[in-house]
């Protein structure tokens, strides 16, 4: 019992380090039919997507809030009898702002930390839902192959899984993965940054069977511990608003410093 407490005690003791008393808080809501991705247990150990934030160097609570939200139906047309079954950027948003509880932008509460010294600690936010239906983009192509999708892309507030997906809804480690996946790019991370292997920003279905619960990659490693805070956490800048290590992405110009 000693020790489980001294790991705990060093876990925070890192947190703290690496991003002072700031921490992100998930809203996580399903529709009906779906469900959140599962708990894994790897080499005995229990992974969330806490726990993986968590080795990164971040503290992340996941409140999975509503559970019942019914899918999008409505007067099913002749001439495309499946439409329902694809969800648009534009219902996403509608849904976020019908049923999100909490702010987009950062909190700011009274917390102590060394020495019992009081100091403001940051809260930033992230929506999440997981979505009984597949993607459609904005173009209008439909796509039953994509996970998930971080579409709130002017400041990265939101990401959606499609639980239609026979991956989410058949292979629970692969939807844990590309949830954490989606919540990188809350973070401001691209798939660039990925190793082209094994890291969390690798594209699920590039990396097939051979992923893991980790950021290990240095590009990815670096921009969660390094770069500006309007940088990498959620709610705050655009997507595409990069570092200019990110520069070669072929993202904008660097916007943050």
């Amino acid at each position: 019992m000693v020790d489980a407490l001294k790991k705990r005690l060093g876990t925070l003791a890192l947190l703290l380090s690496i991003t002072g008393c700031s921490s992100v808080s998930i809203e996580y809501d399903r529709m009906t039919g779906t469900a959140f991705p599962p708990a894994q247990t790897v080499a005995g150990q229990t992974v969330t997507i806490a726990s993986i934030y968590g080795k990164a160097g971040y503290l992340v609570q996941v409140k999975e809030d509503e559970t019942n939200i019914p899918a999008l139906i409505g007067t099913v047309s002749m001439t495309d009898p499946d439409q329902f079954d694809y969800i648009t950027e534009a219902e996403l948003d509608t849904l976020e702002q019908r049923h999100r509880g909490s702010p987009v932008g950062p909190t700011s509460a009274v917390c102590f930390r060394a020495a019992l010294l009081p100091t403001f600690c940051q809260t930033y936010y992230i929506y999440g839902i997981v979505v009984n239906h597949w993607y459609e983009n904005n173009d209008g192509k439909r796509d039953q192959d994509i996970l998930g999708k971080m579409w709130a892309t002017t400041d990265r507030r939101a990401f959606a899984n499609f639980y239609k997906s026979s991956v989410n809804n058949t292979d629970g480690g692969r939807f844990l993965r590309s949830t954490a996946h989606e919540i990188g790019h809350a973070f401001n991370l691209h798939h660039e940054d990925g190793d082209g292997k094994t890291d969390i920003m690798n594209q699920t279905w590039k990396v097939g069977l051979r992923y893991v619960f980790a950021f290990v990659a240095a590009a990815s490693t670096d921009h969660l511990i390094k770069h500006d805070a309007n940088c990498r956490w959620p709610g705050m800048s655009k997507f595409g608003a990069v570092h200019t290590d990110h520069v070669d992405h072929g993202w904008e110009s660097a916007t943050c410093p």
